[in-house]
């Protein structure tokens, strides 16, 4: 599985690649920008990437923001869409109703658990049993 970690902390962008690495290759963005980039790159290699955890909160581009182009960008191409999960430290119901008026597919809220993050991958179909892939 192809995975984009997204986030503006580096701690969190290494925890959260760390814990998925069982599960796939990780590329990590530390922008908003970034992210797009690098999604408008795999779309073009033909390699679109199958999950992304993305911060809500990032300087310059939202995480919103980035939400709704990477879904304009799947669209245009025709790709199937990424599983997109939000990362946030706010667990309030406006921006959970946000992210999924924006369609993400989950979010998390922080500090994400190792055992919160497979749970969710399994909830969503990534994952068996909710265990790290050996």
């Amino acid at each position: 599985m192809k995975i984009l970690v997204v986030d503006d902390d580096l701690f969190n962008r290494t925890m959260l690649s760390d814990m998925l690495a069982s599960f796939g290759s990780c590329d990590t963005a530390e922008s908003g920008a970034q992210a797009i980039t690098l999604f408008e790159q795999a779309l073009a290699a033909g390699e679109p990437y199958c999950l992304v955890t993305l911060d809500v909160v990032m300087p310059g581009i939202s995480g919103m923001d980035v939400l709704k182009k990477l879904r304009e960008l799947e669209a245009a191409q025709s790709f199937t869409p990424a599983t997109i999960i939000m990362i946030t430290s706010a667990g309030d119901a406006d921006t959970i109703l946000t992210s999924f008026d924006a369609r993400c597919d989950s979010y998390l809220t922080k500090p994400v658990t190792r055992q919160a993050l497979f749970d969710k991958l399994a909830f969503l179909g990534l994952a068996a049993d909710g265990r790290e892939r050996k």
